[in-house]
């Protein structure tokens, strides 16, 4: 604030007058009044309240106006002229559209202003409809031309069945088939499941693909047919097995003993599931052979490879390996063994052999004199015929006297003696004939 004393020249030369001016926030005042009221923006001075001359007495009131489209939003409209200066305060802000809110699931595009003229733009999640319209207006009014929309979420169709297969639904809300929902597959006994487990509800409406259930099919594994295979069972892609008890056999399968064979839509889990027998070598001659590599029980393993060697002055005749498979060698060892052939009783020093090769995994059979055992066997035989043949003789000839007694008391048939000669009486009629 400044002030000024000017002295006033009296054309008349009169008596001259001291006026005091002073400078109050820009204006220029006689003390104690005001200039014009101070501009506030989007607002003017009620006509009614303007000064003609511009000079506001102290504690002369101005009103202002919010212009169109603005209101009063701080202070009051009214400023006093006091000390020289306006005192007030106020401030018009522009009018707008009632703000809105995003919808569920769903967002304000951008930063509107909500201004006369200007619109509201919506947009929904991924996997949700807008429902309404995606723009409001805001009308002179300060009312929208339309409601603010919504936001809906998409639904799939009903999924329905999967061939040999069983589907369990899982809900995103409690809503069956919405966006998000997920459809769990699982195949029945003998079928594999081809492609994805489970099935989405995609943000476009649609399921995400949907996988099959095909029918399991392998082929017979190495070693179903194996030689010391015990029992066995087939139960739907399971194959169960178990080998010979108190035989060496080689098992080749799974871990554990109890572990199936399973069939999947690679093929069998185990692509050689079988019990393998050993070889048994106790038949073969040991006075000829030796092995080394035979368990206790005299028996070479399944897929090895026997080691051995020919004794005695014996050679081999047989130079591959020799290995088992499933029981089975795939040649028999031999030994070559020379056998001297025993002289006759006269040797003809001219067709005597010479020493023979023989060849054989058995040693040479020895000769022996059985007459005695034949002796001892057919003797007792030949004894107990000859009592048999008396027995029935004397028999006979008992049943022929009887039969020619008993038809005549006194005399024999002609017919029982040669010539027609009498028998004489048997003994029961001498007792008849005899004096009392």
């Amino acid at each position: 604030m400044w002030f000024t004393d000017k002295a006033a020249e009296s054309p008349s030369c009169g008596p001259v007058t001291i006026i005091h001016s002073y400078m109050v926030s820009g204006f220029s005042q006689v003390e104690g009044s005001c200039s014009d009221p101070p501009v506030v923006e989007h607002a003017t001075v009620r006509p009614s309240n303007v000064s003609v001359g511009g000079v506001y007495p102290e504690g002369s009131q101005v009103k202002y106006d919010c212009n169109d489209r603005y209101e009063i939003s701080r202070g009051d409209r009214t400023f006093t002229c006091s000390g020289g200066s306006w005192v007030g305060d106020m401030r018009c802000t522009e009018i707008l559209c009632p703000l809105v809110n995003a919808p569920a699931n769903g967002r304000i595009d951008g930063s509107p202003s909500y201004t006369i003229g200007t619109y509201v733009t919506f947009k929904c999640n991924v996997g949700y409809d807008l429902i309404g319209h995606s723009q409001i207006l805001c009308r002179v009014d300060y009312e929208y031309n339309y409601d603010p929309p919504t936001c809906r979420i998409k639904m799939c169709p009903e999924f329905g069945l999967i061939d040999n297969g069983r589907v369990f639904q899982e809900t995103a809300g409690g809503i069956l088939n919405d966006y998000g929902s997920i459809v769990k597959v699982e195949c029945k006994d003998r079928y594999i499941l081809k492609g994805n487990p489970q099935v989405h509800c995609q943000s476009d409406g649609t399921w995400s693909e949907r996988p099959t259930c095909d029918e399991i099919t392998c082929s017979d594994f190495k070693g179903k047919n194996s030689n010391c295979v015990g029992q066995y069972m087939s139960l739907l892609s399971y194959y169960y097995m178990t080998c010979r008890e108190n035989y060496p056999v080689t098992r080749v399968a799974g871990p554990d003993a109890n572990e199936p064979n399973e069939c999947t839509g690679n093929g069998w889990k185990f692509q050689e599931f079988g019990c393998y027998c050993g070889c048994n070598m106790t038949d073969y001659n040991g006075l000829i052979m030796a092995f080394s590599n035979l368990d206790n029980k005299n028996f070479l393993v399944h897929d090895g490879t026997l080691q051995w060697s020919c004794i005695n002055g014996c050679t081999k005749t047989v130079v591959e390996d020799i290995k088992c498979t499933d029981g089975n060698l795939n040649v028999q060892p031999n030994c070559s063994c020379p056998i001297i052939t025993t002289p006759p009783v006269r040797p003809d020093p001219t067709t005597q052999p010479d020493p023979v090769e023989r060849s054989s995994t058995q040693l040479p059979p020895r000769e022996e004199n059985n007459t005695w055992l034949i002796a001892v066997i057919v003797a007792p035989c030949i004894i107990l015929a000859i009592v048999i043949g008396l027995a029935c003789w004397k028999r006979e000839a008992l049943l022929a006297h009887c039969c020619s007694g008993n038809s005549n008391p006194g005399k024999r048939g002609n017919a029982d003696q040669p010539n027609g000669q009498e028998m004489p009486p048997l003994l029961e009629d001498k007792k008849q004939a005899a004096p009392v």
